[in-house]
């Protein structure tokens, strides 16, 4: 049996393609391989620590924190949970920023194999890594199979669908470089020029108030019977955010200068010593829901053809009138999009089961490790899944303003004498407050700056003591100590942690 530790950053601001990443490795395990998550901000305790792992991944929603203050103690986290495991397994994205950063903490971390999307100017991005580890390639996404079966019989027909172009860009900053730039100057290219065609119905943005997520973007995208892309990614490295910053301070105070001017101050001969780009997930996105796609044409995973996949063009759009003639042409259309979805979708070879089973078998090696059995989780595990993130947070700030007056023992006594009173006496739970308390236990002072919200405090415990977790907050008050309740302050990763659980993405 594998034992597998996945080390993560998810929050409820992540985008749906990285909770499917994150979540694909216990969703797609294979069944002897026994796959845990933990959330970087979640404390660390004995139950975790006290495990042994064949290797301990670290994906890229974790890895972008490193652009953050939050890197200095996620690093200690991570430095915690790598020793756990006989080999460290690292999935990046966006390599080439903080990229110095990155190469640094990868060899802190003593990191086995990097698992990345770039395939060139890797000794640029891993000065040092790309000696030490084992570098493989991977996507920046996969196909979700579920995701495919579920909405592949609601697909609209093309002959239906009222949008012919559409597509959502962000226009990538200066310090990105010039190809970070291509595929929003393309976008804006490609939008003006088809809206000169007369009958041509095009939805084309890089603004970012038109940026949609999740299933808008996924309704969006399968209203329209094309969309448009290419290889995206960078060609200026950025080590430690240093020209980030210096172009920032340079618009501020040349606003509307434009990007040969921004160069020219601030990363002179930098740009294009390497070009690092990589496929999009769209393109899968596209084939699931059976929308043809318009791609400056180019070497796509080596087997996409012009004319079978996709409608081919340029960077200059010269091609549009024989764009506009099969865009009228559904036949061809409907023959491009089956051919695009056998090749990316129900080959299986884009899956995140594929990739998953790739890892595994290829990058985590078996050890002489005890087969999982899952212990009783401790108080700190057992909180997070009985409060809501709302409840939670208002524990949470109760546990530090109780540690700054040094009055955690008091408050965790508070907290069994309610749940002790109401499990004797439940028919007084919707009338308690502090003053009953008072007159019943005592607890007329409770300690600086408490005793001014005595009222909601018992509300707030009663609430605990409804989602039965009175035991297990009195005993991580008498448990936590400074840096816990100072972690704790950021969860605002634990609603999508419930999600996750909920829907059995992670287990």
């Amino acid at each position: 049996m594998k034992r597998v530790l996945v080390v993560h950053a998810l929050s409820h601001l992540q985008r749906r393609t990285t909770i499917e990443f994150v979540s694909a490795f216990g969703r797609y395990a294979p069944d002897h391989v026994d796959v845990e998550h933990v959330n970087i901000r979640r404390p660390l305790t004995t139950t975790i620590l006290g495990r042994r792992f064949d290797a301990v991944l670290l994906t890229y929603d974790l890895l972008a924190l490193r652009s953050s203050t939050q890197w200095e103690w996620a690093m200690e986290k991570m430095a915690a949970l790598c020793a756990l495991g006989d080999r460290v397994i690292a999935f990046p994205q966006d390599d080439y920023t903080y990229h110095a950063l990155l190469d640094e903490s990868l060899e802190a971390l003593s990191t086995d194999i990097i698992y990345t999307p770039i395939e060139t100017g890797l000794h640029l991005v891993y000065p040092t890594m790309h000696r030490k580890a084992v570098i493989r390639h991977a996507h920046t996404g996969y196909v979700d199979e579920e995701a495919v079966y579920a909405r592949r019989p609601r697909l609209i027909p093309l002959a239906d669908r009222t949008i012919h172009v559409c597509q959502r860009v962000r226009m990538l900053p200066p310090w990105f470089g010039r190809a970070g730039r291509e595929k929003g100057l393309f976008a804006n290219r490609f939008a003006e020029i088809a809206s000169e065609r007369t009958g041509l119905v095009v939805d084309i943005s890089t603004r970012d108030e038109d940026v949609l997520a999740g299933e808008d973007w996924y309704a969006f995208l399968g209203s329209s019977r094309a969309t448009i892309g290419q290889r995206g990614g960078a060609s200026l490295c950025d080590p430690d955010g240093a020209i980030m910053r210096t172009v920032i301070e340079f618009q501020e105070a040349h606003p509307g200068a434009t990007f040969e001017e921004i160069e020219a101050a601030c990363f002179l001969g930098l740009d294009s010593q390497a070009e690092m780009k990589a496929i999009s997930p769209r393109l899968f996105d596209a084939a699931m829901l059976g929308t043809a796609q318009i791609l400056i044409e180019d070497d796509y995973l080596g087997e996409f053809e012009p004319w079978v996949h996709y409608i081919p063009t340029d960077a200059d759009v010269s091609n549009i009138d024989e764009i506009a003639v099969a865009l009228d042409d559904t036949t061809l259309l409907e023959k491009l999009t089956t051919a695009a979805s056998d090749a990316l979708i129900f080959s299986g070879r884009y899956t995140y089961r594929a990739f998953v089973e790739s890892v595994f078998a290829d990058s985590v090696p078996t050890a002489d490790h005890p087969s999982a059995v899952r212990p009783d989780v401790d108080a700190a595990d057992e909180i997070q899944w009985r409060l809501s993130p709302d409840l939670f947070e208002g524990v949470q700030r109760v546990a530090h303003l109780a540690w700054m007056t040094q009055a955690t023992e008091t408050i965790a006594t508070l907290v069994e004498d309610i749940a002790t009173l109401l499990t004797d006496a439940p028919e007084l739970i919707d009338h308690l407050d502090h003053r009953l308390l008072t007159a019943l236990f005592g607890h007329s002072h409770l300690g600086r700056g408490i005793d001014a919200v005595g009222d909601p405090l018992v509300e707030l415990m009663v609430e605990v003591f409804r989602a039965g977790a009175a035991q297990q907050v009195a005993q991580w008050l008498r448990a936590a100590d400074s840096d816990r309740f100072v972690e704790w302050e950021l969860l605002t990763w634990m609603d999508q942690d419930r999600v996750l659980l909920d829907d059995g993405l992670v287990r």
